[in-house]
């Protein structure tokens, strides 16, 4: 299983990330408005979201990880984190009754008479099929609840979990609660005001971004606060220098006061966050979107103390030396990557996806000198410690 994180990505704007079975994607989605936050609803009914009450709980990461070609189903006694029964979850109900549809032939809820089951017996004189039919199939069948509880059986007395049909069926055939057989996102939020946003100068509007934002906080629906920081590229952004410095500086305070990661976004203004090393170093990580320093610049934040995950996208497959020589010599533990899709294109390229990030490792892996594999965990790992305080993982 090669996992690919992805640090930054604006999911609102790119196109559905669709990886193959053998293969998960993580991403922190970062969102500038209620609009583009809401949004990433429709990745909820994949059941990996950055949503609290949509993820698994602890006790079923162990069926997640050993799950070959992506995650199994839910064992008897395992719920959805919400403590909601996974028979009665929207997750179930929506996702799993439309996949369960591919299960038996022609789609419909039940063969006909002509129709064979999965190991070639007509089903008619299947025992599958036999008198408990309506009670105990109909789970499986998109006609009422979409998995039998924890206390139903198989006709033949076997639980349901441990079934040939549970155990070969729906782990090719729903590797990861995908009808097309692809891996679906682990999608995690962030939240934060862009230095260049135009409402910069309005501060009202700026009030009601900073209480939206706090209520995602309260509320667990966020990962992380950014993308935020400064953009000082051209005359137009450098204008609003003192807005954005002011905006930058209640972001940073809401960091602190909830312990959340800070994903910073700066140009031309690298030098403008080291007068915040003593602020930086009480928060938990930060995350330097498409890092745009030296190597010894990032040296030098990471002295200061700070907890700093540099991030690096496709500017490394365009030849750019800063964003190389910090790939090649930072240490490992501090890299992370990012597609920053749909943005950050190379020259003829139209648009970034989410599955660049795999160009993305694969051009560190070069650079690194390492294999796919040993990189894919570390990043993971750094993925993990980077958000620790928020994203429940494995």
């Amino acid at each position: 299983m090669t996992r690919y994180c992805d640090a930054h990505i604006h999911l609102s704007h790119s196109k559905e990330p669709l990886f193959e079975p053998d293969e998960q994607y993580f991403c922190a989605s970062s969102c500038h408005s209620k609009e583009e936050f809401e949004s990433l609803g429709r990745y909820l009914p994949s059941g990996r979201s950055g949503y609290p009450h949509f993820r698994y709980s602890l006790h079923s990461s162990a069926s997640l990880r050993n799950a070959s070609g992506g995650a199994t189903i839910p064992t008897a006694k395992e719920q959805l984190i919400d403590g909601t029964p996974r028979q009665n979850h929207r997750f179930y109900r929506d996702s799993l009754k439309t996949c369960l549809a591919s299960f038996v032939p022609s789609g419909r809820s039940l063969p006909t008479a002509n129709e064979q089951f999965i190991d070639g017996a007509p089903r008619q004189n299947h025992r599958f099929y036999r008198d408990s039919l309506k009670t105990c199939l109909a789970s499986f069948v998109p006609s009422g609840r979409s998995l039998p509880t924890a206390n139903e059986q198989l006709i033949d007395g076997t639980p349901w979990q441990n079934h040939r049909f549970c155990q070969d069926s729906f782990k090719t055939r729903l590797a990861s609660f995908d009808p097309s057989g692809r891996s679906l996102p682990y999608v995690f939020a962030t939240y934060g005001i862009h230095p260049q946003a135009p409402l910069l100068k309005n501060k009202s509007l700026i009030e009601e971004e900073l209480s939206y934002m706090e209520n995602l906080i309260i509320d667990k629906k966020i990962i992380a606060i950014g993308e935020c920081g400064f953009d000082f590229f051209t005359p137009e952004f450098k204008s609003t220098a003192a807005e954005q410095e002011t905006v930058f500086n209640e972001q940073l305070f809401l960091a602190q006061k909830y312990n959340l990661p800070l994903v910073l976004h700066l140009r031309k203004s690298i030098e403008k966050i080291f007068t915040y090393s003593r602020q930086l170093k009480k928060i938990p990580a930060v995350v330097f979107h498409s890092f745009p320093g030296t190597f010894r610049e990032a040296q030098s934040l990471t002295n200061h103390g700070i907890n700093a995950f540099f991030s690096f996208g496709k500017p490394i497959l365009n030849g750019k030396k800063a964003s190389i020589d910090c790939v090649q010599n930072l240490p490992l533990q501090n890299l992370l990557f990012e597609t920053d899709a749909p943005y950050q294109t190379l020259k003829g390229e139209t648009e970034t996806f989410p599955t660049d990030i795999k160009k993305v490792y694969w051009k560190a892996c070069e650079l690194r000198k390492i294999n796919l594999e040993e990189l894919s965990e570390t990043v993971f790992k750094n993925f993990q410690i980077a958000f620790e305080n928020s994203v429940i993982l494995f």
